[in-house]
């Protein structure tokens, strides 16, 4: 799979978790969603406009992901791989891979705009793993 098809693909695993928290309860609305994880509203919006109305092009930060996954539970894996089960179980492996890592970036016009380095991204990626491998005892 091309990388404009794996951004895209998991783009859209994305916008399905928020909905899917939703009718699972975990959250009231994309404002909650807000209020728990630290991913503004308006993103998620212009996520749903770009996937349901062709808009401006819109992608989750790669540290939007590890947000909605480290609070939510959900599996890493599922959001990038669209495989296994959607919540993660105990003594599971997350990683992503550089190519995973280095596609997500936010778009402004035909400009790509990174907001901090790989490296920093990649710190902050195992972080967030060390924390989640914390909470599942592994």
């Amino acid at each position: 799979m091309e990388g404009k098809d794996i951004k895209q693909a998991v783009t859209e695993r994305f916008y399905e978790a928020i909905e899917k928290l939703i009718s699972d309860h975990k959250a009231d609305n994309y404002r909650d969603i807000e209020r728990q994880t630290g991913i503004e509203h308006q993103r998620i919006n212009a996520i749903k406009s770009y996937l349901k109305k062709g808009s401006r092009p819109a992608y989750p930060l790669i540290e939007y992901c590890v947000q909605l996954c480290s609070t939510f539970k959900i599996s890493y894996y599922w959001l990038m791989e669209g495989q296994g089960p959607f919540y993660y179980q105990e003594n599971q492996e997350y990683t992503f891979s550089d190519v995973e890592v280095g596609m997500f970036s936010e778009e402004r016009g035909d400009v790509e705009y990174k907001s901090s380095s790989l490296v920093d991204r990649i710190s902050r990626v195992e972080q967030e793993l060390a924390k989640l491998k914390g909470l599942v005892g592994a």
